[in-house]
C-alpha cells in the first residue's frame, strides 16, 4: 500500500493540524471531524490522505480515503478589538446619547474597580466625577458634543473603594446619515501616577516660591495648606513645632472642623507627639490607633478621626515638627499613596519653616540693636567694601537730611560726600579696604546734606574683617562739629 501525504508549507500550522489541538480552546463536536482552533482556514484542504494499493493487490482492492480537513475558523474584528483593548489596560465606552446609557468594556474592573453593571450610564458617571472637576468635565462635554469634535478631558473619578483616580478621557461623536448626533465612543486612560507626579514636583518648586514672598510664617503655613489641598483632601491640616529646649510643642498653623487650635503644650502622647518622638510618619485608621493605644504609645487626644496622617518635618537630621491632616468621615481618605506625597514635600515645608523662623530671629535681633543705635547721641555709619551704605542710625540720617530707608543701598562718596572731596575720600578708603593703607581711626571731613548744605564731621573708624582678617566694610560713629569751628 502507499501512503502519500499532502500538506501545507508554513511548519507551525502542519504541527498543528496533524498533532491536535489545544485542549481549552477547542470545540468538537461527535462525528464532525471539522477542527475548531485559533487559526483561520485559507485555500484548499489543510490535508488530504491518499492510500494506493501495492504493487502486489488487485485493482479491485484499492482503496481512496476521503480527504480530512482541518477546518480553523478565523478571530471576528470586534473579538480582536476586544482583546487589544482589554491588553491596553483602558477603558471603553459606547454611550447611547438620546437614552444615556453607556455599554462599557475593556479593562473597567482593572482601572476602576467596577462592574460593567454597576457603572451606570451617564448620570452615575458624572456622580463619580470628583466636585473640583465635574463642572470643567461636564462644560466640555457640551461643548464638543454641539461642536461635533473630540472630547478631550482629564479629571478625577471616584474608584470602588472611594478613592479618587486621575483619568485622561477622550471620545467622539459618531453622526448618522441624517446628521444627527446619535452614540458617542472613547476611551479612559489611568493617568494617576504621572499626574500625581507632576503635582508633587509643582507642589514642592510652589512651596519653595513661598517661602520666598511670603512676609511671615503666618503667610508661610496658609500658603502650603493651599498647595497640599491641591494633592489630597485637606480640610483638616496642622502644623506642630516642636521647641527642643522648653519641650514644648506648638500649634502655629491649626485648621480643623472640630477641634479648636490647642495651646502651647509639654509634650505627651498625642499622635502628633509619635510622630515627632520617633522621627517617622504614621497613616493611622481605627485599627491602627487600637493597636498603639494597646501598647501604651499614645492616647486619643482630640476629637477621633476615621483616618489620620502626620508626616515629621526634619532638618539636618532633627525633627523640628509634624504636618498632619485627617478626615472624621471617610477612611479611605488617604493611603500609603498620600503617605508617600506628604513625605516628599516635607522636607522642602521643613526648610522653607526653618528658613522663615530664621529670618524672624535676625529681624529681631536686627530690630533690637536698631533700638540700640537709635538711642545713641552720635551718628553711626556703616558701609560695605565697596562704599555701599549697609545700615546708619535715626541721628545719620536727621544730621544728613534724610529717611533712613532713603540711604540704605546708595553709594556713600557718590550721595554725601562733596564733589570735590570725593576722590581723595574714596581712595583713601580702597586703599584701606585692599590692606594698602593705614586706617585713620580718627578723622576730620565735610559731608553733603540733602539740601545742599555742608556739615563737618569727626568720624571714629573701625575696620571689619571676615574670619580670614580680610577687610569687608567700615564701622565709624561721627558727630558733628560745625558749631565748634
Amino acid at each position: 500500500m502507499d501512503c502519500r501525504i499532502s500538506l501545507p508549507h508554513n511548519r507551525f500550522e502542519n504541527t498543528m493540524r496533524i498533532f491536535g489541538r489545544m485542549p481549552q480552546s477547542l470545540t468538537e463536536t461527535p462525528g464532525d471531524k471539522s477542527v475548531i482552533g485559533p487559526f483561520s482556514p485559507a485555500g484548499p484542504p489543510a490535508m488530504s490522505i491518499e492510500i494506493q494499493p501495492a504493487a502486489d493487490m488487485s485493482a479491485g482492492a484499492a482503496v481512496r480515503t476521503e480527504p480530512w480537513r482541518a477546518k480553523v475558523p478565523y478571530i471576528n474584528d470586534r473579538k480582536k478589538y476586544e482583546l487589544i483593548i482589554s491588553a491596553s489596560g483602558q477603558v471603553v465606552y459606547d454611550l447611547d446619547l438620546p437614552t444615556g446609557d453607556i455599554v462599557w468594556s475593556g479593562s473597567l474592573e482593572q482601572v476602576l474597580g467596577y462592574t460593567r453593571e454597576e457603572m451606570g450610564g451617564i448620570e452615575e458617571w458624572a456622580a463619580r466625577i470628583h466636585p473640583e472637576d465635574r463642572a470643567e468635565a461636564l462644560r466640555l462635554l457640551e461643548v464638543t458634543e454641539k461642536d461635533r469634535g473630540i472630547y478631550d478631558v482629564n479629571y478625577r473619578f471616584r474608584h470602588k473603594n472611594g478613592s479618587y483616580r486621575w483619568l485622561h478621557d477622550r471620545g467622539l461623536f459618531l453622526i448618522e446619515d441624517d446628521r444627527n448626533l446619535r452614540r458617542m465612543i472613547g476611551m479612559m486612560q489611568d493617568i494617576h501616577e504621572r499626574m500625581q507626579g507632576e503635582l508633587l514636583q509643582n507642589a514642592v518648586y510652589r512651596i519653595a516660591q513661598a517661602a520666598d514672598k511670603s512676609a511671615g510664617l503666618g503667610d508661610l503655613f496658609k500658603s502650603v495648606h493651599h498647595i497640599i489641598s491641591t494633592v489630597m483632601p485637606a480640610g483638616n491640616f496642622y502644623i506642630a513645632l516642636y521647641d527642643d529646649e522648653k519641650e514644648l510643642i506648638s500649634f502655629p498653623y491649626f485648621v480643623d472642623e472640630e477641634d479648636t487650635p490647642p495651646a502651647p503644650k509639654k509634650s505627651g502622647k498625642g499622635l502628633t507627639e509619635y510622630v515627632i518622638r520617633t522621627g517617622k510618619s504614621l497613616l493611622c485608621d481605627e485599627a491602627t490607633d487600637r493597636v498603639l493605644r494597646g501598647r501604651g504609645e499614645v492616647e486619643i487626644v482630640g476629637a477621633p478621626s476615621a483616618i489620620w496622617l502626620g508626616v515629621p518635618l526634619i532638618v539636618d537630621g532633627t525633627t523640628t515638627g509634624a504636618m498632619v491632616v485627617q478626615h472624621y468621615s471617610d477612611s479611605n481618605a488617604y493611603g500609603q499613596a498620600e503617605l508617600r506625597m506628604l513625605e516628599f514635600v516635607s522636607s522642602q515645608v521643613a526648610r522653607s519653616i526653618e528658613r522663615k523662623r530664621a529670618e524672624r530671629a535676625l529681624g529681631q535681633e536686627r530690630d533690637r540693636i536698631q533700638k540700640y543705635l537709635d538711642i545713641a547721641e552720635v551718628m553711626l555709619l556703616a558701609l560695605d567694601r565697596n562704599g555701599t551704605i549697609v545700615l546708619i542710625n535715626r541721628k545719620g540720617a536727621s544730621i544728613l537730611g534724610y529717611e533712613e530707608a532713603e540711604l540704605v543701598g546708595k553709594n556713600w562718596f557718590d550721595t554725601c560726600i562733596r564733589t570735590g572731596d570725593k576722590e581723595q575720600v574714596r581712595k583713601v578708603f580702597e586703599e584701606i579696604m585692599a590692606g594698602r593703607g593705614e586706617q585713620q581711626e580718627y578723622h576730620e571731613n565735610f559731608i553733603l546734606m540733602k539740601s545742599g548744605e555742608e556739615r563737618n564731621i569727626a568720624w571714629h573708624n573701625a575696620i571689619v574683617t571676615d574670619d580670614a582678617g580680610l577687610a569687608q566694610g567700615s564701622l565709624s560713629s561721627g558727630e558733628d562739629i560745625t558749631e565748634r569751628k
